[in-house]
């Protein structure tokens, strides 16, 4: 048995024998008096109402009451064992797209909500890990730091949208820096980037990106949102509504096609492995 809290049992060794000899002195002092009063006898039958005996057992009561007070302060434990534990899940941060292209209905009902969907059930099935946002259009930046709250996570990949970023475009060598820098170096578990996107990106060098990862033995994982086909990238109004396509400069709807070369590329490069949000590897 241990005490949380030592020092009431201190105070009690100091304070229960002092108690203890006040009321022997009280006791004797009393015997003393009664004997200057007079005869002990017809003192005893003045007082008749108060009783020696219960008195007396009035008195240990109320020091045992003190001391099992002084006791539970002390706050005995029974059986415990204090240990200290290391942590030994893994630092994951999630790199989400959310450019236009990610409005594409190719991935029911749009590549963006496909993705969300695949985030929730990933942290979900994870309880042990870690978990970040990273979020990337034409420009990316940290959404959720690394984090044990499930709530916070999952409110941050609702909210997650193209209007989060206003500049427009993929960068995916960006968006792997950004989360590069958001883990722990101190933390010993494994770390890990997986990158949700189609892969249009035509602005950085991602490789190269990845390979600056890895040298930091962060693994990069990859999932690839829509299809080799494409599917044209939708318009809206202020008010959510569909005006029309994206078009190119000689008025032709643009089709936006999943990039799985590069998407393998990167995770090839970043020591992890590609798959398509379908489920199945391609």
């Amino acid at each position: 048995m241990s005490f949380a809290q030592p020092l009431y049992l201190y105070l009690g060794a100091v304070l229960l024998p002092g108690m203890i000899l006040f009321m022997v002195e009280v006791r004797r002092r009393r015997r003393h008096l009664s004997k200057r009063l007079g005869d002990p006898a017809f003192v005893q039958q003045l007082s008749g109402s108060r009783n020696p005996v219960a008195g007396f057992w009035r008195s240990v009561m109320w020091l045992l009451a003190c001391a099992a007070v002084l006791l539970a302060l002390a706050r005995p434990r029974w059986g415990e064992d204090s240990r200290s534990t290391t942590q030994r899940g893994a630092q994951i941060i999630i790199g989400l797209d959310v450019s236009p292209s990610m409005l594409a209905a190719d991935e029911a009902p749009t590549r963006l909500d496909r993705a969300k969907t695949a985030i929730r059930e990933m942290i979900a099935r994870s309880p042990g890990d870690q978990f970040g946002l990273v979020i990337f259009s034409g420009a990316s930046f940290t959404l959720v730091p690394l984090t044990s709250d499930r709530d916070v996570l999952f409110t941050a990949v609702e909210q997650a949208g193209v209007d989060s970023i206003s500049r427009r475009g993929t960068v995916l060598a960006d968006a792997i820096y950004t989360a590069a820098r958001g883990f722990n170096d101190e933390f010993p578990g494994q770390k890990a980037i997986v990158l949700f996107s189609d892969g249009e990106d035509t602005e950085t060098k991602p490789l190269s990106a990845a390979r600056y990862a890895a040298g930091r033995d962060i693994l990069i994982y990859t999932v690839g949102l829509g299809s080799p086909q494409g599917a044209p990238i939708p318009l809206y109004d202020a008010k959510g509504n569909l005006t029309g396509f994206k078009e190119d400069a000689q008025g032709n709807v643009i089709h936006s096609a999943v990039n799985e070369a590069l998407l393998r590329a990167i995770a090839e490069a970043g020591g992890g492995a590609y798959r398509h949000a379908s489920g199945a590897a391609r």
